[in-house]
């Protein structure tokens, strides 16, 4: 009910409604109908046409002020007084469409990993709900965090999942049942068991399958629409409770494997993977981003070359020329999988610029973060602000790392 999850959140929107400055009707039938129950429980009839009047007569918002009084509050208090997380991160919808659905659980999901309740500030607003109209670009859900660590958290898991799908309803049509077939249980109990089934992830966090995300990674490897649908299904039929992703991965790979006329979709997927074992040090991913980079139009001046800067001498991974500007080039690599690259990393490699530019002017004219993973929103925040250039897994979008190597073949079997 309503659009917001989180203590002052819920706070804020129940104090717009009982001043009449939003109306939410969910929100407000399941009020007035609860004081309906109350009213019938005294003797009272009509209770719901009595509650209906007293909320839009004011007398709820009086009452509700008295009770602020009461407890040592502001009875003048006014929703835009109330403060709430400093820190936020707005999720915008990729595609126009229609909400068709959203997952709840989920969603209580990332207000615990921003913080809420236990933080008062912290939780979600949430713009659109089941059958309203969205723009492409437009906010659908925005999260609230007193800490950037803890939105963090909720960012990752927005980054794997998705609480709500916008799409076009024709996808919601149910399909002509080609066999009756008898069931093992109820349609209620089946629909139940889908909902619970639930990932265990490389960091050991528990996350709801998603079939979309198997869909989508399919598709980015090159899949066509009617494959990634068809391996997505037949992995959603097949998932368990408790399921690991290295599970759900293997078995992706399998039925890729056995599309003998796109066998080089098998190696974009597993792309990521082997990236990962490159080995510890990042050595050798170092070497292999020069060379993405030098089959994308850069120039590679020198690998792990030396250079003294205002106060210290430093060994920087790569130093490479596009368009007459030099650029210092910071390799992050993570051997596995669910680690981002964060705002310490994007810190330490625009400190590391500084110092050289300041030791050596005109050395270099811009820097540039790599990263084989993703990185998070913070970091890509405070790159944006700096001018600092970042490439990295699916960044920047349709131009990320994964498509600088698929649009020139530089698997690393051919590497």
């Amino acid at each position: 009910m309503g659009h917001t999850i989180g203590p002052v959140l819920e706070a804020q929107e129940a104090l717009k409604v009982l001043n009449r400055e939003v109306t939410v009707p969910d929100l407000i039938d399941k009020a007035i109908h609860l004081c309906g129950l109350l009213f019938s429980m005294t003797g009272k009839k009509g209770g719901e046409r009595l509650a209906t009047n007293i909320l839009k007569s004011g007398k709820a918002e009086g009452k509700m002020r008295e009770i602020i009084a009461s407890q040592g509050g502001d009875p003048t208090i006014k929703p835009s007084d109330i403060e709430i997380g400093s820190h936020r991160l707005d999720i915008k919808s990729e595609n126009s469409g229609t909400v068709l659905w959203t997952d709840n659980q989920l969603l209580i999901q990332i207000a615990r990993a921003a913080g809420a309740p236990k933080d008062r500030k912290a939780g979600i607003v949430i713009h659109k709900k089941i059958g309203q109209r969205v723009k492409k670009g437009e906010s659908i859900i925005t999260v609230f965090s007193e800490r950037t660590s803890k939105l963090g958290s909720a960012e990752r898991i927005l980054n794997e999942f998705a609480p709500l799908r916008v799409g076009d309803r024709r996808e919601m049509i149910i399909h002509k049942v080609l066999e009756i077939l008898e069931p093992k249980r109820s349609f209620w109990r089946d629909k139940s068991v889908a909902r619970i089934v639930s990932v265990i992830k490389s960091d050991g966090r528990r996350v709801p399958f998603d079939v979309y995300k198997v869909e989508a990674t399919c598709r980015r490897a090159g899949a066509s629409p009617s494959l990634a649908k068809r391996i997505a299904q037949y992995i959603s039929e097949i998932a368990y409770d408790g399921i690991s992703t290295k599970e759900i991965y293997e078995l992706v790979l399998a039925a890729l494997a056995g599309e003998t006329e796109h066998p080089e979709i098998k190696h974009r997927y597993r792309l990521k993977e082997s990236i990962m074992l490159l080995g510890p040090a990042g050595f050798n991913f170092e070497t292999y981003v020069a060379e993405v980079l030098a089959a994308n139009g850069y120039e590679i001046s020198s690998i792990r070359p030396k250079v003294n800067g205002r106060c210290v001498e430093h060994e920087i991974d790569l130093s490479i020329a596009k368009d007459r500007s030099r650029i210092m080039v910071e390799c992050k690599y993570h051997n596995s999988a669910g680690t981002f690259t964060g705002l310490k990393e994007s810190m330490y490699t625009h400190a590391r610029f500084l110092d050289i530019t300041e030791g050596k002017a005109g050395l270099f004219e811009k820097e540039m973060l790599v990263s084989n993973t993703r990185v998070s929103q913070e970091a890509l925040k405070y790159a944006l602000c700096i001018g600092q250039e970042v490439l990295s897994w699916r960044y920047p979008p349709e131009e990320g790392l994964e498509r600088l190597i698929e649009q020139k073949g530089l698997t690393l079997l051919q590497f």
